[in-house]
């Protein structure tokens, strides 16, 4: 059948008519033309499972957080930049104005700017569980 059978992890709008979907094994970037929807897989090497997604920035950079804790900086289609950010999967990642943040179960809450550089982290690691893990955020 034409149905993909893909685990939907995450789905986030980048606008009215185009948004991205992630999971285990693919991305998808999809656009809404009137009645009509088409998608345009994502291409990355070495694919890992994706966790969580948002658009970041004012330039709206799609930005998915892996199982192994890589963020990767999507461009169109394809990955242009990988970044070590967690020890374990990347379960939240949020976009608020000039500010993205990471949470993992790691147990660290990481922000990043604009040029996905890290601004600050907070690990939770003893202070309130024996196994911490970030899975919401909300500012």
């Amino acid at each position: 059948s034409m149905l993909d059978k893909a685990h939907i992890t995450a789905c986030e709008f980048k606008s009215e008519t185009e948004f991205a979907t992630c999971g285990v094994k693919h991305v998808k970037f999809w656009t809404v033309n009137g009645y009509n929807l088409t998608s345009e897989r994502g291409i990355v090497d070495p694919f890992k499972p994706l966790v969580s997604a948002t658009f970041a920035f004012p330039k709206k950079n799609f930005v998915t957080g892996t199982i192994d804790g890589i963020l990767n900086i999507w461009e169109k289609n394809k990955v242009m930049q990988w970044i070590p950010a967690h020890q374990g999967p990347i379960f939240v990642l949020l976009a608020k104005n000039n500010i993205l943040l990471s949470g993992g179960k790691d147990g660290k809450l990481i922000s990043w700017n604009s040029e996905f550089q890290q601004l600050n982290c907070i690990n939770i690691v003893g202070s309130y569980s024996k196994t911490p893990s970030i899975r919401a955020v909300d500012i």
